[in-house]
């Protein structure tokens, strides 16, 4: 859908950008800055914000996407109550967690 707002939670180096259509703003929340700064990828972003809390609760995000964070998240339910906070009617949620070191992670590699 263009003009589509999206939100990754835990960007990191944003590699996860090359998997996400380019059809409207993203916005990122990075904690770690060092990881993204001087990347070329940064032009595509609109916003930067190193925790979630920082964007303002009347935003909303067509699809917000967290890949490999959110097991690492002191204040779970905070996050997860936020998410569905700035999260537009209608939009998508999706988080992915790890599960290391079990048989099917295993059988995976």
């Amino acid at each position: 859908m263009p003009g589509a707002r999206a939100l990754e939670i835990g960007a990191g180096t944003l590699n996860h950008t090359d998997f996400e259509p380019e059809i409207g703003p993203y916005d990122i929340v990075e904690p770690m800055s060092f990881l993204y700064e001087g990347s070329h990828k940064l032009g595509r972003l609109r916003s930067t914000f190193s925790d979630v809390s920082e964007i303002s609760l009347a935003a909303r995000y067509d699809r917000i996407i967290s890949v490999a964070t959110f097991e690492h998240v002191c204040d779970l339910p905070d996050i997860v109550a936020r998410t569905g906070i700035l999260l537009r009617a209608g939009g998508t949620v999706r988080v992915g967690i790890p599960s290391e070191g079990t048989a099917l992670w295993a059988l995976g590699w």
